[in-house]
């Protein structure tokens, strides 16, 4: 029926947001145009990544974009992911790339996940081309910047079968961990799918686990789902994070599960949304997100979200029909960007049981949750209304102008 190409610099599993993005957008693709053929492109990918399509590489050196023409010949349309992200391993490549698409006989979508300002002659314009964001402030940086029109592509969530409720199972899910050690039998779980990363501020987590724990006669662990790959020289910052954040857990005596279930969640025998299901709820600490999907995949799993306000992403939810007004936005331990300093904020304040229940108090935790809960199903229906993989593929088909080159839907 046709090929479209998906491009990033590389494909691998540090990038886990803009995989998820990729991911859910082609599902929906592909149940729209099924006999689509997608074809990954990049500078290195990985063979755990999207292992069932076509990969093909090319160096992002001096003159791709001659290279990359003639590799996307056989290509109705192409989308390019965060063209302006690599500038210090791939500086000429916003210039390549424009190059590329303004010379490309094909539908193309830039979507940009991030800005760069110092880039005014290299964004392109041409009447195949669209340019696409995730969120309202992004948007308006980049029209402001570039003087380009911008469109809204929300996150996608996959509405069926990836969180349908699945109680085999489930069940085998919980007897893993519990049978790995991951978890003990008598304990609930506080579900973070995310990686360990220190803009996730996971450190907040282990203290809001602390925190039920406290006020609570239930035991709670904390699960943050995705470790760093240790075998990666530029993680070694990412890897000392998380050592701090289990040394911090051990020292205060705090439930917490730091990446042990990325071997089990594997999509092949279990999902995030078997673990969603297994958790009494999903929690984000983040200080700062891109995609903001933990905003919206926990409701379509039936279990409520909670955690810190972000100014960036939020606001874009509530204005499609979520109810996120239980997030908190106090700055309890966010002082500045160096994790170091959160790290020892949170050992001062859970050193002290009088600041520990001053800070409990602020908080409210455990009326937050009750909201979460109580919002839960108009937050699922507002997600299957606004955020579904199948209605936000019909958008991105539109924006690649796929019937228009050939590709027709089924």
């Amino acid at each position: 029926m046709g090929k479209i190409g998906i491009m990033h610099y590389f494909w691998d599993e540090n990038s886990s947001g803009v995989n998820t993005v990729v991911n859910n957008n082609l599902e929906g693709l592909l149940e729209l145009y099924p006999g689509l053929e997608p074809i990954f492109i990049s500078d290195r990918d990985s063979d755990k990544i999207f292992p069932k399509y076509e990969k093909r590489n090319i160096n992002l050196n001096k003159n791709f974009s001659k290279k990359l023409l003639d590799l996307t010949k056989d290509l109705e349309a192409i989308i390019i992911e965060n063209p302006f992200r690599q500038l210090k391993e791939f500086p000429l490549a916003p210039e390549e790339y424009k190059k590329f698409t303004e010379n490309f006989n094909g539908g193309v979508v830039y979507r940009h996940h991030d800005v760069n300002n110092k880039l005014k002659n290299v964004v392109p314009e041409s009447s195949n081309i669209t340019h696409v964001t995730l969120v309202n402030p992004t948007k308006k940086q980049l029209e402001n910047e570039y003087g380009i029109k911008v469109n809204i592509l929300k996150n996608s969530v996959i509405c069926e079968n990836f969180y349908e409720n699945n109680s085999k199972k489930d069940s085998e899910l919980r007897e893993s961990l519990e049978s790995k050690g991951i978890i003990l039998p008598n304990e609930k779980i506080i579900a973070v799918p995310n990686r360990i990363v220190d803009r996730k501020n996971i450190e907040e987590s282990l203290m809001i686990t602390k925190m039920l724990n406290e006020l609570s006669s239930e035991q709670y662990r904390l699960i943050v789902t995705t470790s760093i790959i240790k075998n990666e020289p530029n993680n070694i910052f990412q890897i000392k994070y998380q050592k701090n954040l289990e040394s911090l857990a051990r020292k205060h005596n705090i439930k917490a599960s730091m990446g042990e279930v990325s071997e089990i969640i594997d999509d092949i025998n279990f999902n995030v949304g078997n673990l969603y299901h297994l958790s009494d709820f999903a929690l984000s600490t983040s200080v700062k997100e891109g995609f903001g999907y933990m905003f919206v995949e926990p409701w379509i799993a039936n279990t409520p979200q909670i955690g810190r306000h972000i100014e960036h992403v939020v606001p874009d939810f509530h204005k499609n029909g979520l109810d996120l007004n239980h997030l908190y936005d106090d700055d309890i331990l966010v002082d500045g960007p160096k994790y170091k300093k959160r790290i020892k904020n949170l050992d001062n304040i859970l050193s002290d049981k009088k600041i520990l229940y001053k800070t409990i108090d602020k908080m409210k935790i455990p009326e937050r949750t009750e909201y979460a809960k109580k919002v839960l199903e108009q937050n699922k229906e507002a997600v299957k209304i606004n955020y579904n993989h199948i209605k936000i593929a019909g958008e991105l088909a539109n924006y690649l102008k796929l019937n228009q080159y050939g590709i027709k839907v089924a």
